[in-house]
């Protein structure tokens, strides 16, 4: 910024004609000339400084080209570095100074529907109404990377249908709490297990268990609040002789139960099933079920901690080892009110933190059972994972009993899963046998062989959740305290209450003709004989499918209607108060303003500048802003994706569903951090702290950690820091079964530095993945991949910043080797400087850390707006940077410098009609 304010007023003539004309002859016109125009660039057409305006885009590529040292190419002579630091000042001053001439214009803005996420937290906080109805809509679209783009937010008649859908079912549950729901049960099983079966023994081990591969993991959804039935069933064996299994089960972290599981003379396991019964709140819960002690009850044979006291088994016991055999087919679901069984539905377990809901396949499935009539299955293909409707909307219904859900996977037909079996991937299920690996060494030890094997080689092969029972019933006092402001039956207080909630749904104060129209709503109910409470639900349906509560939309207005202290250009307009509050909720929240915001806008302070940061500093603490963290963050950093990308199990046996849960979690916690303590921005770079727990410090090989909690660790000395060592994002930029430093170099350009290279060119052949590790390195096989002149260009950047993440594997454990060949993690930078590993590479980065700060602001400034990034936002971007570099990076300060800036308070002016075609325009 400082380089802007120093620049003249008008283009430096003599400056080009003295340094910048000369360079490029000498430099550039071999290969960029009139007569030989490489990439289709002539530089000789240039005679003079004006042209810097005139043809921007090149000039912005000339300079980053000079400046990244990709020009000259590799094989050329390299400029001296003192001409070289003269002609991209030169140039860098030039568009700074056309940055000053730019006319403020804040870009057009497309009204805009809200996303599913949106969609759901708004409904949550205008009526206390958590169930997220938005599941069932099909997925958004997404544009520059994040969901909430205006322009690719299309409105289709199917969803317009659900919209409908799913307001009567909102209201209903805001006025009448939620119907009344038969016990179902649901059943989730492990996407794969495999565990070594030596019969070695651990002293120093996660006790709970929680962290070990005999534990099992799920995220479920709990349709209503009531009491659920939990039960676990297991499956391998245990050693004869030892003492019952501690199962220990736990909701979100907190263990609510222990079960005592005994070990029969044969030391089969398998088949055993317990459960208990817990109260649960409605929505979704993190379950687990884990071995306490897991080590301890053994024989002495063993010489494990605390042997066990029984006396030692009179003849070995049969069972088929680690398998658990063929034997455990489950016990008969537990009987609901009435003695009705719930029918079982197996899932396969998924677990991933906010997953979005599963689609329904494409058509049911017809049971039968004892002859009864037909029972009708809706198959979810993704249901066991976080956020699908596990318990959802009744399928079906046989003969009155209990009602039949389903959240059975696509590979249920698995002949294990009869009887409470294994669930796997296709690609998996080779590998998925339950019990001893195929590689795992024999043991040489006969005392302990003869005592009966492995110690562990028994699993939580089930865990179901049957209910609700004693559900509770009627609205929650949440959504009365939302709705009724007033409670006389009256035709008065039928007003104030559609009011209060119309102000408060269409997020501005409703008109008079929108309060008539929903007075006479509950009105008209009324007199068909129908109650109150039935006319409000209807004038609530009606708000919700109302294009005021699902677009955001912005009128036209004069100046003097907002004002501000920032002169708008005549072709600007400032939002109203109510579009700024409305603006930074679902910028900060991606939900609706809450009453303070409302408030202020109506008095009118909200944009008083000192209100403003006020507010912002206000939201950002509030625990809503976590979505900031999950949407901007899981959508800009990608470890949103963790939910659909599945490395390898076979190959990568310590990619759990606890380890895939937990680093998800890592990086979260980290964002979160940096947002509350209102951290530098350049930690993402080079923090030498994390968040890990028990499980994720043992993946990540750092000792010290124990528990299944969360908390800050100290990385000094670790060969980790800053978001790109992180396992969450290490994964994201891998394929299912190896590294690539392309991938990883490509997402260092774009989500650090943003500047995405091109798309690979077509006839490019690929790597030969077969080669990678065998015969070859894989550094040894790119660098014959970029033996292609055409390659070389892009992977000269992308490649080196890739390899310095290479000792890092495809799910982020640390490594020497890729297959028989020793890791070379060293890079250089087309501009000659060299480094080395990740620590290089932060360094690398954080010699510049503007070019990260400028690169994160055009991101989040995406995110906040719903469009791209224009050339005229580009004042907007450097005056941003500037007041982060002058406030040491502070988070507060890029959120703060976004909410002040010309594209985030003022619109392009354009017809009051031309809005509301628009929104019309997008319905059709």
């Amino acid at each position: 910024m400082a380089a802007a304010a120093a620049a003249p007023d008008h283009a430096d003539q003599a400056g080009f004609q003295s340094s910048v004309q000369p360079f490029i002859a000498k430099t550039c016109f071999g290969c960029h000339s009139a007569k030989v125009q490489s990439a289709g660039l002539n530089l000789e057409r240039y005679a003079s400084a004006d042209s810097v305006a005139l043809d921007r885009a090149h000039w912005e590529l000339i300079l980053d080209k000079l400046r990244s040292g990709q020009m000259p190419p590799p094989g050329m002579p390299r400029p001296v570095a003192s001409e070289l630091a003269v002609v991209t000042k030169w140039i860098s001053s030039e568009l700074d100074r056309e940055d000053l001439a730019v006319k403020p214009d804040p870009g057009h803005i497309t009204a805009r529907r809200l996303n599913r996420t949106e969609y759901d937290n708004s409904v949550r906080d205008l009526l206390g109404v958590d169930f997220q109805p938005a599941a069932d809509f099909p997925p958004d679209d997404s544009g520059y990377g994040f969901d909430n783009i205006g322009d690719v937010l299309s409105m289709s008649p199917s969803l317009m249908e659900k919209y409908v859908s799913a307001a009567e079912k909102i209201a209903r549950a805001a006025l009448y709490g939620p119907p009344p729901l038969k016990p179902t049960l649901v059943k989730h099983e492990p996407w794969y297990v495999d565990f070594d079966t030596k019969p070695g023994v651990k002293t120093d081990y996660d006790l709970t268990g929680l962290s070990l591969p005999s534990a099992l993991h799920v995220m479920h959804t709990f349709p209503v609040e009531g009491d659920y039935d939990i039960a676990g069933l297991l499956r391998g064996t245990r050693p004869a002789g030892s003492e019952p299994l501690q199962v220990a089960f736990w909701i979100d972290g907190k263990q609510v139960s222990e079960l005592s599981y005994p070990i029969p003379p044969t030391g089969e396991v398998s088949g055993q099933r317990k459960q208990f019964r817990t109260h649960v709140a409605a929505g979704e819960h993190w379950l687990s079920a884990s071995f306490l002690r897991i080590y301890e009850g053994l024989p002495v044979a063993f010489h494990g901690p605390n042997p066990s006291k029984l006396p030692p088994p009179a003849a070995r016991g049969g069972g088929r080892g680690g398998r658990g055999g063929r034997g455990g087919r489950g016990a008969p679901a537990a009987p609901g009110p009435g003695g009705a069984a719930p029918v079982q539905i197996t899932a396969a377990t998924a677990a991933l933190p906010g997953a979005a809901g599963g689609g329904r396949a494409a058509a049911p499935v017809v049971a039968e059972q004892g002859g009864a009539a037909p029972v009708q299955i809706t198959t979810t293909a993704t249901a066991a994972l976080p956020g699908a409707a596990a318990g959802g909307p009744v399928a079906a219904e046989q003969g009155g009993a209990t009602p039949i859900q389903t959240a059975a996977p696509l590979t249920a037909a698995s002949p294990d899963l009869a009887g409470g079996g294994r669930a796997v991937s296709p690609a998996a299920a080779p590998a998925a046998a339950r019990g001893p690996r195929a590689d795992a060494a024999p043991s040489n030890n006969d005392e302990l062989a003869s005592a009966g094997g492995a110690a562990v080689g028994f699993f939580v092969s089930n865990l179901e959740i049957i209910g609700p029972y004693n559900q509770v019933t009627g609205p929650s006092d949440q959504s009365r305290k939302k709705i009724f402001v007033c409670t006389e039956e009256t035709p008065a207080c039928a007003k104030k209450i559609v009011t209060t909630l119309a102000g408060r749904v269409y997020r501005r104060p409703a008109t008079r003709q929108e309060v008539d129209q929903l007075t006479g709503v509950v009105e008209m109910v009324r007199q068909q004989g129908d109650s109150f409470r039935e006319g409000l639900c209807l004038a609530i349906q009606r708000t919700l499918i109302s294009p005021n509560f699902l677009f955001r939309i912005e009128q036209d207005r004069k100046p003097a209607a907002a004002p501000t202290s920032r002169p708008a250009a005549p072709t600007a307009r400032p939002v109203s108060d109510y579009e700024l509050a409305t603006r930074l909720s679902y910028f900060l929240w991606s939900s609706t303003p809450d009453d303070e915001l409302l408030r202020l806008a109506a008095e009118p302070r909200l944009r008083r500048p000192a209100e403003l940061k006020a507010q912002v500093q206000r939201m950002l603490k509030d625990p809503k802003s976590m979505a900031l963290v999950e949407d901007f963050g899981g959508q800009w950093l990608q470890f949103r994706g963790l939910e659909s990308h599945e490395p390898e199990r076979k190959k990568f046996q310590q990619y759990t569903e606890y380890t895939k849960m937990s680093i998800g979690k890592e990086t979260e916690l980290f964002l979160e951090y940096l947002m509350r303590e209102d951290r530098p921005i350049t930690d993402l770079i080079d923090a030498k702290y994390t968040f890990l727990n028990q499980r994720l410090a043992e993946f990540y090989g750092i000792p010290g950690v124990q528990g299944a909690e969360f908390r800050k660790v100290d990385l000094t000395g670790t060969n980790r820091q800053g978001v790109l060592t992180q396992a969450s994002v290490l994964t994201m930029s891998s394929y299912s079964n190896r590294t690539s430093p392309v991938l990883r170099g490509k997402w260092v350009l774009d989500n650090i530095l943003n500047t995405p290279p091109p798309a690979k060119p077509a006839g490019v052949p690929d790597l030969d993945e077969t080669a990678v590790g065998v015969s070859a390195s894989l550094r040894e096989q790119l660098q014959s991949h970029r033996a292609n002149a055409v390659c070389a260009s892009c992977h000269s950047r992308m490649d080196p910043l890739g390899f310095a993440l290479e000792n890092y594997d495809a799910v982020g454990q640390w490594r020497d080797k890729d297959g028989k060949f020793l890791i070379d993690a060293s890079g250089q930078l087309p501009d000659g400087r060299n480094f080395v590993g990740a620590k290089g590479l932060a360094d690398i980065l954080m010699s510049n850390p503007n070019a990260f700060a400028k690169a994160m602001t055009e991101k989040m400034l995406i995110y906040a707006l719903g469009r791209g990034l224009e050339s005229y936002d580009r004042p907007a971007v450097n005056q941003i940077v500037a007041g982060l570099a002058a406030n040491q990076y502070r988070f507060s300060s890029l959120v703060l410098g976004i909410v002040d800036s010309v594209p985030f308070e003022e619109r392009r002016a354009v017809p009051r009609t031309s809005a509301v075609a628009e929104v019309i325009k997008k319905q059709k």
